[in-house]
């Protein structure tokens, strides 16, 4: 399935803002497409993200890109308008085992203790 995710992006704020978060869950047979949807969501957002669309983000990622879960958290670690629940990251990242995405948040919220026993 193709489509443009800018113009669509545009179309549904423009005419169905309230509906963008029906939209995201028609689309989660294709999670590529929800991943991209989602970061054009975040990487436009002039005001604040919605927790639960940055708890996708990080749940798509950890599924389709691991490698990307932590540059991401810290890429957004001081927008202004984008503030991901770290510990429901943390849940995403150890239900996908993915341990050093959990060592860094760990490390993140002041947890030293858990992040030392995971280097271990």
């Amino acid at each position: 399935m193709q489509i443009n995710k800018e113009k669509t992006k545009a179309f549904v704020q423009q005419y169905y803002k309230n509906s963008e978060k029906k939209l995201i869950s028609r689309i989660e047979d294709y999670p590529q497409l929800q991943l991209e949807y989602v970061e054009l969501i975040i990487q436009d957002s002039t005001e604040e993200v919605e927790e639960y669309i940055l708890n996708l983000h990080i749940s798509l990622l950890c599924r389709l890109q691991p490698s990307r879960v932590i540059p991401v958290l810290e890429e957004y670690s001081t927008h202004e308008f984008i503030s991901y629940n770290l510990k429901e990251a943390l849940e995403l990242c150890n239900e996908y085992k993915l341990t050093e995405a959990v060592i860094y948040i760990n490390e993140k919220v002041g947890d030293v203790y858990m992040s030392l026993n995971r280097h271990l």
